[in-house]
């Protein structure tokens, strides 16, 4: 293996952010500072489709699981948006949180449902199967929440933000289950290593310089 880059995109105007390939690694998505979301071909590197209803930084974009043509993008604006990459639209906004929204995740079985979290210092829960607006569930992480993760089979959330790592059991209802604090600094991240398990294998990253398995 190289640490030579493979590839070099640079068709951005501003500051790109979050850039996500998608499992068969045929594509890569990209949110940008003024808001856009753009989607490339890894062969061409050619632009497949730009998205450009967010009027702030999109901070997150993640594709679906389960659904090729399902992105979403989470902003600087506080929304959450869904898209159709196929037809090339936004099927679904979805409202909210009160703060700049910096990580998305979509749920390992279900492509209808997201899970969102923002500065607002709360992780929302969105069904797109029932067409509401409304978050179905929504979170107290009690600071700002840099990242949000599944863990395998859906029915536990992981949060993290501020120097705390939470695990929610979202089929109880939402009940705190675990608490842990186990950085100096800042989390930014958290990953669910796919060959860790069972029990699955929880890696975090902060800014105190450490990465945690637990």
């Amino acid at each position: 293996q190289t640490r030579r880059s493979q590839r070099v995109f640079a068709r951005f105007k501003d500051v790109a952010y979050s850039g996500v390939l998608r499992s068969d690694g045929k594509a890569m998505a990209v949110g940008g500072q003024q808001g856009a979301v753009q989607l490339f071909d890894m062969s061409s590197r050619s632009i497949l489709r730009k998205f450009t209803l967010h009027t702030r930084a999109v901070r997150a974009v993640r594709f679906s699981p389960q659904n090729y043509s399902t992105l979403c993008s989470a902003s600087d604006d506080a929304t959450v948006r869904i898209w159709d990459v196929t037809a090339g639209s936004c099927v679904r906004r979805h409202d909210g949180h009160a703060d700049y929204v910096r990580s998305a995740a979509g749920h390992p079985t279900s492509s209808d449902t997201w899970a969102s979290g923002s500065y607002d210092h709360t992780v929302k829960l969105w069904d797109g199967r029932d067409g509401a607006k409304d978050a179905a569930m929504t979170l107290d992480h009690g600071a700002p929440v840099e990242d949000v993760t599944w863990l395998p089979g859906g029915s536990l959330l992981v949060s993290v933000g501020a120097q705390d790592v939470c695990v929610w059991d979202v089929l109880g209802g939402g009940r705190l289950l675990q608490r842990l604090r186990c950085h100096q600094k800042t989390i930014m991240s958290a990953f669910v290593a796919p060959d860790g398990g069972p029990p699955p294998v929880l890696e975090s990253s902060a800014l105190d310089g450490n990465g945690l398995v637990a």
